[in-house]
This record gives structure tokens, C-alpha cells and sequence, in this order.
């Protein structure tokens, strides 16, 4: 059970830091495209929300996002608790 916690702790921290270089990469292109294309570009986005806000499909692409997001994490927990197994089965064998 210990593996399985530290592997979905370092699967937290991977989607976690993966989740902020995207954001970090998109503010970087953000200010190298200056603060009139920024202004511009965020009012086109206003504008497409208010033209097509709608709450059922904003909670259908929520859920989903959810799920792909969880089933991830989860993915990435199972390969990360397989190569721990693998090093701690390694380990005691080099022990023995």
C-alpha cells in the first residue's frame, strides 16, 4: 500500500508540474505577442463566450474533462507503482 501512495503522490506532481509549464509557455507567448494583440485577443474570447454560453454543454465538457484528467492520473500512478514494484523487487534481490 506504501507504493501506492507514493506513486500517486509523484503522479500528482507530475500532472501538476506538466499543467504549469503549459501555463507558464501560454503566458510567455501571451507577452511576447504584446499588450494590444493580448487586449484584442481577450476580447474576441468575451465575445465568442457571451455569443454561445450555454450551461449544458459547459457541464458536459466539464465532466469529461474530469474523467480524461482522473483516468490520467490514474494511468500514471499504475506505471509509476509498476517501476517502484520493480525496483523494490530488484532491491530485496540484490539483498538476498
Amino acid at each position: 500500500m506504501k507504493l501506492n501512495a507514493e506513486a500517486r503522490i509523484i503522479s500528482a506532481l507530475v500532472i501538476g508540474a506538466a499543467f504549469g509549464a503549459v501555463v507558464h509557455f501560454h503566458q510567455l507567448s501571451q507577452l511576447r505577442a504584446g499588450r494590444d494583440a493580448f487586449l484584442a485577443a481577450e476580447a474576441l474570447r468575451f465575445d465568442h463566450i457571451d455569443a454561445k454560453h450555454s450551461l449544458g454543454p459547459l457541464i458536459f465538457v466539464a465532466v469529461l474533462a474530469a474523467v480524461a484528467v482522473f483516468g490520467v492520473y490514474e494511468l500514471i500512478s499504475w506505471v509509476v507503482t509498476k517501476m517502484l514494484q520493480r525496483v523494490v523487487e530488484e532491491r530485496s534481490a540484490k539483498g538476498s
